[in-house]
């Protein structure tokens, strides 16, 4: 999402695909070695009720009224038949593990890959910070 970076100050940027991640940070160098490697967040997030957009919309600083996150539907995502629930703390949390599967939209999109964003801090908890080679 080319907004997201615009104002990444104010958003936190969700993907399911780890392929994906690596490739918004590499241009930024944010969190990247010269072997290489790199550093990303696993992230367990509270979406709450998700608004989808198709298309860019850089005029989003925040989730819709009644809304809590804004989700850009992309072509693919994780197999969620693939998904596997885990227990944290007590709750259960569903986590992405499938391979990327064309998914059925109602409508044509211009994102490749589903990205979730949440505007509150409260939304995200870090669970886990994991070294990459890439």
């Amino acid at each position: 999402l080319p907004f997201s970076f615009l104002s990444y100050i104010k958003l936190l940027l969700i993907d399911e695909n780890s392929q994906c991640s690596l490739r918004m940070l590499f241009p930024f160098a944010v969190g990247f070695t010269s072997k290489n490697e790199g550093v990303m967040f696993l992230t367990e997030v509270a979406l709450g009720r998700e608004h989808s957009i198709f298309n860019d919309n850089c005029q989003l600083r925040n989730a819709p009224k009644g809304f809590d996150c804004v989700v850009a539907r992309g072509e693919t995502e994780p197999d969620p038949s693939k998904d596997k629930e885990c227990v944290m703390d007590g709750k259960k949390v569903m986590v992405p593990q499938g391979k990327p599967k064309k998914m059925k939209l109602d409508k044509s999109t211009n994102f490749s890959q589903s990205e979730y964003v949440v505007y509150q801090e409260s939304q995200a908890y870090l669970r886990y910070l994991v070294q990459v080679t890439y």
